[in-house]
């Protein structure tokens, strides 16, 4: 006859079996998990966006070995976004000539422990640029969402080196640096 403690136990270590064999079992699929954009914006302290060439010396000079960041051939009238290949990865820069909306950074401000002075230097940022990795386009294999957001990442270094940045606000992770 099992007491009760027994009863509790031997449940409880079943409980715990089937979890480690759901963290750590055979998955049923293999398949890549499909992910949204991964976008961040770039504040500037001015209201003049980096231009494409620009941008893209500055990813030659920061990751020499890298593929190249080629801006899209295509005419566009000024001012609107630029779209980017690297390899096969797609990426697109979109200057918007007015501040990142107040309330949608001011939580990722308050909560950032790295950046304590956050919300006094993002307060006063003058425009802002989008930055994104795009799934389809040229990307020919599935995008998998570190591999989106390390793009998206060196596009930022590439657009802040070639401009006047105030910080980075990843809408993603609702972090500012």
């Amino acid at each position: 006859v099992l007491s009760l403690q027994g009863l509790a136990t031997t449940a409880v270590t079943r409980y715990l079996a089937n979890m480690l064999k759901w963290l750590f079992g055979k998955r049923r699929s293999s398949a890549p998990i499909q992910v949204g954009p991964q976008m961040a914006m770039i504040a500037y302290s001015n209201h003049t966006a980096p231009s494409a060439e620009a941008i893209s010396t500055a990813w030659t000079e920061l990751f020499p070995n890298q593929p190249a960041l080629q801006p899209d051939a295509e005419p566009r009238p000024e001012g609107s976004p630029i779209a980017f290949t690297t390899g096969t990865t797609s990426l697109m820069f979109a200057h918007v000539d007015t501040p990142i909306p107040w309330p949608e950074v001011e939580t990722a401000c308050q909560v950032s422990w790295m950046w304590p002075d956050t919300a006094s230097s993002l307060k006063s940022h003058r425009s802002h640029a989008i930055c994104v990795c795009l799934p389809g386009g040229q990307n020919t294999t599935p995008i998998d969402a570190a591999a989106c957001a390390l793009a998206v990442s060196r596009l930022i270094a590439a657009a802040m080196h070639a401009g006047k940045p105030a910080g980075v606000y990843w809408g993603n992770a609702g972090l500012c640096h």
